[in-house]
């Protein structure tokens, strides 16, 4: 059936509205980038729990390491505690002797179903060999994460080290095989062995829960000198799209105009995410150099929540570069773009697309960003229960969850109900558990409204039925106290229930 001119203009014009409604929100945003400067956020890794974005970045600021931001639709931001508060950090991390703190770098914090907990993987200097090291820890809660490495000693030890300290192991993520369940650790290999070994990403299996080891790493890709990646490539993240899995990377040197992303694929041949992969032909997909604006544009993370799309959060300096092509800023900050699936140029081989990331450089000039919002409510490492308006119930998992990680769970009420307490010792109380929950039990003692003292957080189960926790203070004989046990578990209260106690002579 042939249109007149005038039909098909309107059928034209319809089949483009309907398009437009079809593509995500985020597909024709103009965002500000960065999305924030009233604070850094260094080797970003970004996580969606509970209806909220959560930002990690390196560092320590002297309040903790890993700071943590928030945010509800990633627009407007607000400081939300520390993966570890200071006075938490795990001590096989060493002590930079310029100001005495222990550092994490490259935070990437996932929930897993398996064992229904937050875990959070980083890198840090070790003590004893003063090379980096993968760490792993977890946590109830998107944050105030507790060490949990392998060793005979968990708290104190590393997930993942090099004993003969030839290289160190940095930017650890974790990707989970949509196919079979079967998760993955990926992280960089940085040589130092004095023989010129370029820097490369591998990737092994672990089991459900992202701790014990299943196998041998396996090479992805090695930094090509003579190319863009110069002697490095790190900042693995992988998903799995139309039935191929593809690795986004960064190569080059953090802190110049060289530093960019790239991305590499499975191929037909070896179609799975432990297999060599092939590198796009027509890297870096995103890049800062030649712009006035951005330099050191890396460091990516991928995010797909439903109904925004994939995204590419990132970070870059602002100021330009000088001569020599060295970045001039001294803070990286938060950026993020929309990852577009039609660039031309693949093959048969790999498949017929590839991503594309605005033109190439960052989108925004620099200047644009929210106000420092309100700091979003995180209890203290050991302290009471969450405020009003915490994280809240995680969602039930969907139909297509991330592949780099589960989504949470939605918390579901249920009933604590306290027994019997008896103080041992005017410090240790000892409880009976008529019904339980599981999650993080804190335990405060209080004489009319006045609290007067409190207990570590201890986790239980439902199962549970005794419990005994150590006091920070001892209690008076000859009075009368009320002993309030509330349990948290995904920043939200599940349970709570209070006891009379009475204190002899």
């Amino acid at each position: 059936m042939r249109l007149s001119r005038s039909k098909s203009g309107v059928l034209l014009t319809l089949m483009l509205l309907t398009l437009a409604a079809a593509l995500p929100a985020t597909a024709a945003a103009q965002f500000p980038n960065p999305l924030f400067t009233w604070a850094g956020s260094a080797d970003p890794g970004m996580a969606h729990f509970g209806g909220r974005y959560y930002v990690s970045s390196t560092g320590n600021d002297g309040g903790g390491a890993g700071r943590l931001k928030s945010s509800p639709d990633r627009r407007n931001w607000s400081r939300a505690g520390y993966v570890f508060p200071e006075g938490a950090i795990p001590e096989w991390i060493s002590i930079d002797p310029k100001d005495g703190r222990r550092r994490i770098g490259g935070p990437q914090i996932y929930f897993l179903e398996s064992i229904k907990k937050y875990v959070a993987y980083f890198s840090a200097r070790a003590a004893n060999t003063e090379k980096r090291c993968i760490g792993r820890a977890v946590s109830f809660d998107p944050y105030n994460f507790t060490n949990e490495g392998l060793g005979a000693n968990p708290a104190a030890s590393p997930l993942e080290c090099r004993n003969d300290a030839t290289y160190s192991l940095i930017d650890a993520s974790l990707f989970r095989d949509p196919r079979d369940n079967q998760r993955y650790l990926l992280y960089k290999r940085d040589f130092d062995d004095g023989q010129g070994t370029q820097d490369d990403i591998v990737i092994r299996r672990v089991g459900p829960d992202g701790r014990s080891n299943l196998g041998p790493p396996t090479q992805l890709v090695v930094a090509e000198r003579g190319t863009w990646e110069g002697f490095s490539v790190e900042a693995p993240t992988m998903i799995a799209r139309n039935g191929r899995y593809y690795l986004f990377y960064s190569g080059a040197n953090y802190a110049r105009d060289s530093y960019a992303v790239g991305v590499a694929v499975s191929s037909i041949e070896s179609n799975r995410p432990d297999s060599k992969l092939v590198k796009y032909p027509g890297n870096p997909i995103l890049k800062g150099e030649g712009n006035n604006t951005f330099c050191g544009v890396g460091h990516q993370d991928v995010t797909d929540v439903p109904g925004d799309g994939p995204l590419l959060f990132y970070h870059a300096y602002l100021g330009g570069t000088d001569a020599k092509g060295d970045c001039l800023g001294t803070e990286r900050f938060l950026m993020m773009d929309v990852l577009h699936w039609d660039q031309p140029g693949g093959s048969p081989r790999v498949g017929n697309f590839w991503p594309r990331v605005h033109n190439g450089t960052p989108s925004g000039n620099g200047t644009g960003g929210t106000p420092e919002g309100a700091p979003f409510p995180v209890p203290p490492a050991g302290g009471g229960a969450p405020p009003a308006g915490g994280p809240g119930p995680a969602p039930a998992p969907g139909p297509s969850p991330p592949p780099s990680g589960t989504t949470p769970p939605a918390t579901k009420p249920s009933g604590l109900r306290v027994g019997t307490v008896r103080l041992s010792g005017r410090r240790t109380l000892r409880f009976r558990l008529r019904s339980a929950v599981a999650g993080t039990a804190r335990v405060t003692v209080l004489r009319g409204r006045r609290t007067v003292a409190r207990s570590r957080p201890i986790r239980i189960s439902e199962r549970r039925r005794a419990l005994s926790v150590r006091l920070n203070r001892r209690l008076a004989p000859g009075r009368r106290y009320t002993v309030r046990v509330v349990v948290t578990r995904g920043g939200r209260r599940v349970g709570s229930d209070s006891a009379r106690l009475r204190v002899r002579r």
